[in-house]
């Protein structure tokens, strides 16, 4: 039986107008584990490519924050872990500093009996949020998105990126 793990886990968001707020367009999330003296973090989701509407009216270094969100989040997330105590969420103090147009949802921490991966774990979450199917694989071919998720893909880049940061 695996042992019980803590997940510290969070969505990020991008809210194109704070003036009138609409629907936020979810970019991905963000999730942590601590073990032993070593924070662990995973980062899944998508980035925006193309013209998206939501983008229209975003130009210079607040398109750079939206359209490149997961490598900013990651040196963020390396500046923070720096700062904070090896038994301390570093995503707390995260989404404390990212509470603008892009933001971090509230962050939650979710007990998990599962020994699959960290990854696996941020990946599976990740596309139950979206409602969107998993990918594909039939024996002897590539990965194929199934037709509804290939769709939506067009403009969006997917993104999973996996950071352990050792503590001394």
């Amino acid at each position: 039986m695996a042992k019980v793990r803590k997940i510290r886990r969070a969505f990020v968001e991008y809210q194109p107008n704070l003036r009138k707020p609409v629907t936020p367009v979810r970019l991905g999330i963000l999730a942590e584990e601590i073990t032993g003296a070593e924070h662990v973090f995973v980062i899944v989701g998508r980035e925006p490519k193309g013209d998206l509407p939501e983008l229209q009216e975003l130009w210079g270094p607040f398109r750079t924050v939206v359209t490149e969100w997961a490598g900013v989040m990651n040196r963020s997330l390396r500046e923070h872990v720096t700062n904070i105590s090896s038994d301390t969420f570093a995503l707390d103090a995260l989404s404390e500093r990212w509470h603008s147009n892009v933001y971090i949802v509230t962050p939650e921490t979710k007990e998990v009996g599962s020994s699959n991966s960290l990854m696996a774990y941020a990946t599976r979450w990740w596309q139950h949020s979206l409602g969107e199917p998993a990918v594909r694989r039939s024996r002897g071919t590539r990965a194929r998105p199934a037709k509804k998720s290939r769709d939506r893909q067009n403009l969006w880049i997917s993104i999973a990126s996996s950071v352990a940061e050792a503590r001394v």
